[in-house]
């Protein structure tokens, strides 16, 4: 028992069927139970094999749908068999369908003939054969007969396809078809592209914020792994009340999906669009706020008054700084100075004592990485001389916090008030540490180590 009409061929197909009971052949099973073997199909009488779906029982308990696939719909006869492999609910049945390659619905598609519009084998209609008229029985039109009264082919189009618009969905283009040659000269401009495409063009990473402050921006899209995986490059804003604002990228929390700016921006970071560009630490000096210290032309300095005494101050060029300069302009840290230093290797240490505290720079020391026997020296606090023989006490700070005495190692006295402490990886796990070091009757001594990668 079936009726339908011949299904489309290679085309997914539903159809419902009842079973007549084994136990009373005058009634039809009342839901039959399908399991797996119960219902085999078969194509163009080959080898029969499970139906891929088991048919369902409705609400109308005597009435099964089976729903056949594509693939097992790709034959021009398709035999389902129901047979129960217990042997004991319905009697065997086959319903066999016949499938055709096109059904009603198909016939909307022009063929090549037996049509009222005869296209030829590429699917193209000869203009010659249109007929337009009022009444659709017109005269063949030519070629300028195309467009030119209220019963031509353009009064009768899509007001969109008149207009030059394409506002459906289309099938693909051909390959070649868009070539800069079949690109007129300034056809796309700025306005002709979405603000989303020049992000795409340069391959930026870009995105939407979900919150932030004016020194932090939180995207939970984001999904970089790595910790400060955007430190270094510049997050500009594209959006809201502060687009157009770049800041440089201090760290990346991937856990947070945090990115962390400088300086501040104007307003509070909400829900705005935002882009990331490349670029180098080396190419952000300002005049403050660096290690090195610039001019406003880019020139860098020296600070006389954290070295000594000078005449005059000076900026470093070719012709104003030499080593008579240094000579004459160094005071108070060290005695006298005689001759010229012919090379430095490693890291380089300036300390000065202005009659109380001395205050050190030492620079290539790894960061986060354990540093033994780190000499300095102690002056008494009477005449500011080498001070031996004295119960030091030292402490650190980390990028501007408080002292503490952290992993630091007892001190040891070397010799001529020069001491000696070890550090910590976790004493130097910041990017400026400042080492304090006291004793009674002495002056406090400084010294400032600023760490590299």
């Amino acid at each position: 028992m079936a009726t339908y009409q011949p299904p489309k061929i290679n085309t997914a197909f539903e159809f419902y069927v009842a079973l007549v009971s084994q136990a009373n052949t005058k009634i039809m099973q009342n839901s039959p139970t399908f399991a797996a073997g119960d219902v085999k199909v078969s194509t163009d009488n080959g080898a029969s094999a499970n139906i891929t779906t088991l048919p369902v029982i409705g609400t109308n308990t005597r009435v099964a749908k089976v729903n056949l696939s594509a693939a097992e719909m790709n034959g021009g006869n398709v035999s389902v068999i129901f047979s129960d492999a217990a042997g004991a609910e319905w009697c065997d049945l086959v319903v066999n369908i016949q499938t055709a390659a096109r059904q009603i619905d198909d016939l909307a598609y022009p063929a090549t003939s037996g049509r009222s519009l005869v296209v030829d084998a590429a699917g193209l209609a000869d203009a010659n054969a249109v007929k337009v008229g009022p009444t659709g029985a017109g005269t063949a039109q030519t070629a300028g007969d195309i467009i030119g009264d209220t019963n031509d082919i353009q009064a009768r189009l899509p007001a969109a396809l008149v207009s030059g618009r394409i506002d459906s969905s289309v099938g693909a283009m051909a390959s070649a078809v868009v070539t800069a040659a079949a690109i007129a000269a300034d056809a796309i401009g700025a306005s002709e592209l979405a603000a989303d495409a020049v992000t795409e063009i340069r391959s930026l990473a870009s995105g939407t914020s979900d919150s932030g402050t004016t020194t932090t921006m939180v995207d939970a899209a984001r999904t970089e792994a790595d910790t400060n995986y955007w430190a270094g490059g510049l997050i500009v804003f594209t959006s809201g009340n502060i687009a157009g604002q770049a800041r440089y990228i201090t760290a990346f929390d991937p856990i947070t999906d945090t990115i962390t700016f400088a300086p501040v921006t104007t307003q509070a970071v909400t829900t705005q669009t935002y882009e990331i560009w490349p670029t180098a630490d080396f190419l952000r000096p300002t005049t403050t706020g660096r290690t090195l210290d610039v001019s406003a032309t880019g020139e860098a300095g020296i600070d006389w008054a954290n070295i000594g005494t000078p005449s005059t101050a000076q900026n470093l060029s070719a012709t104003n700084i030499d080593v008579d300069q240094i000579i004459a302009s160094v005071s108070g840290a060290v005695g006298s100075v005689t001759g010229a230093v012919g090379s430095v290797t490693g890291g380089v240490t300036v300390t000065t004592n202005n009659d109380k505290t001395g205050y050190g720079v030492t620079s290539n020391v790894k960061k986060n990485q354990a540093l033994n026997n780190f000499e300095f020296l102690m002056t008494d606090s009477t005449n500011h001389s080498p001070s031996a023989g004295l119960a030091v006490t030292v402490t650190r700070s980390i990028d501007g916090g408080a002292f503490g005495a952290g992993t630091l190692s007892a001190v040891s006295a070397v010799s001529n008030g020069i001491y000696a402490v070890n550090f910590g990886a976790g004493d130097l796990n910041g990017n400026v540490i400042v080492l304090r070091a006291t004793a009674a009757l002495s002056d406090d001594t400084f010294e400032r180590i600023v760490t590299q990668p």
